[in-house]
């Protein structure tokens, strides 16, 4: 069968509720799985406010590595967190033949573009099956970032107040 792993490279995946952060312990997942469970072709799509393919579905384990290695949060420059556009690239990556196609959505669920539910709607009519695995927890915690200045600071919103970034449960119990 063929994996495309869908990875959240947005800013709230900096978070450390997850030990050391969100998208490092995604990361740390899916090189997991891929070494116990891969015997299909695997791909690789990352996301933040955009979606773009980063490794096409490919046997070349190493390449898949490589590519997923190269990610973090500056890997797609439009910020946000868009994962209707996200399932359908991956799609879009897929082979129109028979073989089983399977998403795994990795991301904290905070679908700011709220497209996640109806792009799942559409795939599973065709066939493709979406696995959800949230990273963060629903408490949530604060976003530290790398400033210009290259020191740790708190990520906050246009009024001043502190983002807190939760995991969203039930918008991810609807996308699969």
């Amino acid at each position: 069968h063929d994996i495309v792993f869908v990875l959240d490279c947005s800013r709230s995946m900096l978070a450390s509720d997850v030990s050391p952060n969100r998208l490092l312990r995604a990361k740390l997942a899916i090189f997991d799985f891929v070494q116990r469970q891969a015997h299909g072709r695997l791909g690789l799509v990352a996301f933040a406010g955009q979606a773009f393919l980063q490794c096409p579905l490919t046997y070349d384990y190493g390449a898949f590595h490589d590519a997923l290695s190269l990610l973090d949060d500056r890997t797609i420059p439009v910020p946000g967190t868009d994962i209707g556009r996200a399932l359908d690239e991956a799609f879009q990556s897929m082979d129109k033949n028979e073989r089983q196609k399977l998403i795994v959505l990795l991301t904290d669920g905070e679908d700011l573009e709220k497209g996640g539910v109806r792009v799942a709607e559409s795939l599973a009519k065709k066939g493709v099956v979406v696995f959800t695995i949230g990273v963060g927890t629903p408490a949530g915690t604060e976003i530290q970032m790398l400033n210009e200045q290259g020191r740790m600071e708190t990520v906050r919103d246009s009024k001043g107040g502190v983002v807190l970034s939760r995991l969203d449960e039930p918008t991810l119990r609807a996308i699969a």
